[in-house]
């Protein structure tokens, strides 16, 4: 148990959280690893800090994939719940965070409503443990603490080229910071979200695992969220067409009034996607963009022919560096504005009105009169007297029912003599006036 642990235990999130970076000495991967074998540095280990960006969080497929030796406190395990891939802040490089079992997951990612994929985390008193896939394995008796960086890149170590994997360094990561200009975003979605906020939502861009499978959230229970699906291009990098989902990202571009929309125009939330990320250009604007690539080998197409070779690009972070003031979130009005026509309708006459003198039903005890009087009144807005129900036809003014689709003109007009009362509702079929339905 140490201060901050401790601080953890008690629910205190943002004691635990200042004490690690106010009185934390902060240590990079290979200065932690010399002052292990230092025996003159024993002294200094406590309240040694790591800063890293986490970029992946696995868990196991099943149980024969669990099996993976590695050392912890002096032990040989080969069994883990979570394996969780970070980047180091200032020197780039890639190391990893084990949790064997399911209750060392749940210590790690203590802290409430993080999305622990794609932040930066800082472990407390840190301790190097050997390798996996080439990378540093390091453990830690304390919770993962949520921080929060600079967003001035020169303190961040960036990634300017993509190197190339091997055998021996099959698992690499990256960090770059990219001109708006040279980001395009595709097959743009606004799926249901995660009911986990740990993982962000990654998970979202793989179609093929709809039972969320891949999802290492260790808890849930949230429900009418939703993330943002696309598949990203990065001019000069090999990053073509690679999937990625972020509830962190739609919340960024996206009003939460249309996040909270029952249904909204996907299409038209891709143009406008694309549209803002046009505006985060002309405005001089870049992105940050991580994630990491594995050493990929699958068999050739040609029979004979060596295997292929590849990298296979992941990305866990998408977001533009600054957010320009100028530029607003995408609103509501913008997510359903296919629904309105660029143009006021225009309607005309429907050819199916005929110019016809209507027979009129008298009552036996007044005198029949087939003569139409014209009238100059205006017409009004109503049901017909043809239409209108015996209840309401002693009071109700004649005239036509007018929908949302009906222009309204002012003409002369006919109508029976107010005084003559209708008594009989039936008529020929051919005389009927068929009614219109609004859709």
């Amino acid at each position: 148990m140490n201060a901050v642990q401790d601080k953890v235990d008690n629910e205190l999130w943002k004691e635990a959280a200042t004490y690690v970076v106010d009185k934390g000495r902060y240590v990079s991967i290979s200065q932690l690893q010399r002052e292990e074998k230092d025996d003159d540095c024993s002294d200094d280990e406590d309240r040694r800090v790591l800063y890293g960006l986490a970029l992946s969080i696995k868990k196991p497929k099943n149980e024969g994939a669990k099996k993976m030796q590695y050392q912890k406190q002096g032990k040989t395990l080969n069994t883990y719940s979570r394996l969780v891939l970070l980047r180091e802040i200032q020197t780039g490089a890639g190391f990893y965070v084990i949790a064997p079992y399911p209750e060392d997951a749940f210590h790690l990612f203590r802290f409430p409503n993080i999305p622990f994929l794609g932040s930066w985390v800082a472990i407390y008193e840190p301790q190097s443990s050997g390798t996996i896939h080439g990378l540093p394995l390091i453990t830690t008796s304390t919770s993962l603490i949520p921080i929060e960086v600079s967003s001035d890149t020169s303190e961040i170590r960036l990634t300017s080229i993509l190197d190339a994997t091997t055998l021996k360094e099959p698992v690499k990561t990256f960090l770059l910071e990219v001109p708006a200009s040279d980001v395009r975003l595709g097959k743009i979605g606004l799926p249901t979200a995660c009911t986990a906020i740990m993982c962000d939502s990654l998970h979202k861009s793989s179609p093929t695992d709809p039972s969320n499978n891949k999802c290492p959230a260790l808890v849930g229970g949230r429900s009418d969220k939703r993330c943002l699906t696309c598949s990203v291009t990065i001019k000069g990098f090999p990053i073509k067409r690679c999937p990625y989902s972020s509830e962190a990202l739609a919340n960024l571009l996206i009003s939460k009034e249309v996040l909270q929309a029952e249904k909204v125009d996907i299409d038209h939330i891709g143009e406008k996607v694309k549209e803002f990320v046009r505006k985060l250009a002309e405005a001089g604007a870049s992105f940050i963009c991580a994630g990491w690539f594995k050493h990929t080998i699958t068999a050739s197409a040609e029979s004979g022919e060596a295997p292929n070779q590849r990298r296979n690009v992941h990305i866990s972070v998408l977001r533009p560096k600054i957010m320009p003031p100028t530029i607003g979130l995408i609103t509501l009005d913008e997510a359903r504005e296919t629904s309105r026509p660029a143009n006021p309708p225009r309607a005309t006459m429907s050819r199916a009105i005929v110019q016809t003198l209507m027979p009129r039903y008298m009552t036996p005890n007044q005198p029949r009169d087939d003569h139409l009087i014209s009238s100059d009144e205006d017409p009004m807005a109503g049901p017909s007297d043809v239409q209108r129900s015996k209840k309401a036809r002693t009071d109700a003014t004649p005239g036509i029912v007018l929908s949302r689709f009906t222009t309204r003109r002012t003409t002369n007009t006919t109508t029976l003599d107010a005084q003559d009362e209708i008594t009989n509702e039936e008529s020929d079929a051919d005389n009927e006036v068929p009614s219109v339905e609004e859709e």
